[in-house]
């Protein structure tokens, strides 16, 4: 095991989530400590160069036999320690003895499964299976993928079966409502159909129950489709009753409108270069004031030129906006 301990500092002792054997998976993860394995760690690290000086981490009392029944062992982890999970979102179950885990764990996402008990023995015949095994193998058996436990006789192979019936069920159906579909009501049509859907059942080695229900369900189906489409028809009429020839106008000219609010902002708030002349000499310079983009004819009261020095054109420019 790879656990540590911060002999100066903190003294907390911190347990790897490797070290710990994962017995369900996310994302109702749980993972199994071997308490006899956690106290033989820390005896080494006791033992180790940097933990020879420090005080012991923790007491133990081993397996007892008292009137041929094994009493479990005790682990209790003394002070200054404190225990750390590595953080994560799963279950750690201590296992083999009763502890002060719960006592001494800094909180984190980890939670911690206590199952201390005054009378908790070490099974050494029958199965030794707690209830919280059961439980954990209850869950490891659903999460199993039907697809990996296909083997003759096995329940993975009737549900199999099971979902190739279905399968063929609503094949078959959907046969049926094809033709209906095609002929208009070809009632030959349709009794072909009828017909697939009697040779799937007969494949069913017998199980009338299943297709019954399959059957119904799958009516029930074709009755919210057509209710489905009865609304979508409604909503249809109705949008296009919305949705005049006007109404469709003012929408393309939308792209219009934020072209002329984008020149309405150039013409505020970009250069404005007044050069001499009567024609061409009030200009609109672009947004990086490097090309011209408008011009404008500005003379005088009377007509007359506007006179600015050749090399030296008035400018309006703005500092700021508000």
């Amino acid at each position: 095991m790879t656990i540590s301990i911060d002999w100066a500092g903190t003294h907390v002792i911190y347990v790897p989530k490797a070290d710990m054997v994962q017995i369900a998976p996310p994302p109702r993860e749980v993972r199994r400590l071997d308490m006899q394995d956690f106290r033989m760690a820390l005896r080494d690290l006791e033992d180790s160069p940097d933990g020879r000086p420090w005080p012991q981490t923790h007491l133990h009392d081993t397996e007892t036999t008292l009137a041929g029944m094994v009493y479990a062992r005790k682990i209790k982890i003394l002070e200054p320690y404190t225990v750390t999970f590595e953080d994560g979102q799963y279950a750690v179950d201590p296992y083999g003895a009763n502890h002060n885990l719960a006592d001494v764990m800094n909180l984190n996402q980890v939670s911690l499964r206590s199952a201390n008990s005054a009378g908790l023995i070490v099974v050494i015949q029958g199965s030794g299976i707690t209830e919280q095994d059961k439980l954990d193998i209850a869950d490891r058996v659903l999460d199993e993928a039907v697809a990996e436990h296909t083997g003759a006789g096995t329940l993975g192979d009737v549900v199999d079966d099971i979902s190739a019936v279905v399968d063929a069920t609503a094949t078959a159906v959907g046969n049926v409502a094809s033709a209906v579909a095609d002929v208009d009501g070809d009632v030959g049509a349709v009794s072909i159909a009828v017909g697939s859907v009697a040779t799937a059942v007969s494949d069913v080695h017998g199980d009338v129950v299943l297709v019954a229900a399959g059957v119904e369900a799958v009516d029930g189906a074709v009755a919210a489709v057509k209710d489905d489409t009865a609304d979508l028809l409604a909503d249809t009429a109705e949008l296009l009753v919305r949705l005049s020839i006007a109404r469709a106008a003012n929408l393309d000219a939308l792209p219009n409108i934020e072209a002329q609010a984008t020149l309405a902002r150039q013409i505020l708030k970009n250069d404005l270069k007044l050069v001499p002349g009567t024609t061409n000499n009030w200009v609109l310079m672009n947004d990086a004031g490097t090309e011209p983009m408008l011009r404008w004819h500005v003379t005088g009261p009377t007509g007359s030129a506007i006179v600015v020095p050749v090399d030296a054109p008035a400018w309006r420019r703005l500092s700021a906006l508000p």
